[in-house]
Order: structure tokens, then sequence, then C-alpha cells
């Protein structure tokens, strides 16, 4: 897709930083997002620039768009079965990741592979946001 930097934002805020937000900013005007040009006593708004949106000349095909690319994909995920023996004496067997830490009183441990499905997004060529696993 290509988007304007405020519809990234408005679609993926809960997956961008701050940081991210101001990386964006960067790739469209080629300086820091808090960088308003020179610092003097007088107001001088020569270093401010003005960017529209809404305007049907600057979507898609304008210069204040980005890419933004959506992708999943596949990977295994460790696992272990756990079997072990409950207060009342029954046989259980429980699921683990791979950040289990034996105990001692397993009776056995077994490794297994799943598959995962994860996603994450690229915006531009190096801004890479919401990379994780996918419940399903």
């Amino acid at each position: 897709m290509r988007l304007p930097v405020s519809e990234i934002y408005d679609r993926y805020f809960d997956k961008l930083s701050e940081k991210d937000l101001n990386k964006l900013s960067e790739m469209l005007t080629g300086r820091p997002a808090n960088d308003h040009g020179d610092k003097d006593i007088v107001d001088n708004f020569g270093g401010i620039q003005m960017h529209i949106y809404d305007n049907p000349l600057y979507d898609q095909k304008s210069r204040y768009c980005v890419d933004v690319y959506h992708c999943c994909w596949k990977s295994f995920k460790k696992i272990y079965y756990v079997t072990y023996q409950d207060e009342a004496g029954e046989i259980q067997t429980q699921i683990v990741d791979e950040t289990y830490k034996k105990i001692g009183t397993e009776i056995s441990v077994e490794p297994d592979w799943i598959i995962e499905v994860w996603e994450g997004y690229r915006a531009g060529s190096d801004l890479f946001f919401g990379i994780q696993p996918l419940e399903y």
C-alpha cells in the first residue's frame, strides 16, 4: 500500500512507538521530526513544512506517501509435553513452551515442534513494526 504518514499512524497506532512515528516523518522530510528550522526570538516559520493529505493530488502517487508492506509467514515453535502426577494421583499431560524449567517431579518431558503464524509490517525501506505471532 502507499499511505500518508497520518494514515499509517491512524491504522497502526497500537503497533507504532513515538520513535517509529518520528522515523516516518524523517522519511518524508529528510530531517528529524523535532527540527523546526532556525531557533530565534522572532517568529520564523520558514522551517515548517506543510503536508496536505486530503487532496486527491497528494494521494497514493504522492511523494508524501510511504510504501507499507504487510507480511504473514509460518515458522516452527518448540514446545514440550510434560507428563506428571497430580495431587489426586492422576497422570496429567501439559503443553509448555521452550522457556519451561524442569522441577524434578515430571514423569517425562518430550520435545515437539508446532507451526506458528507470524505477521509483520514494513514502512519504507527500514522501519519494521508489529512483528508478532498471531493467535488462531
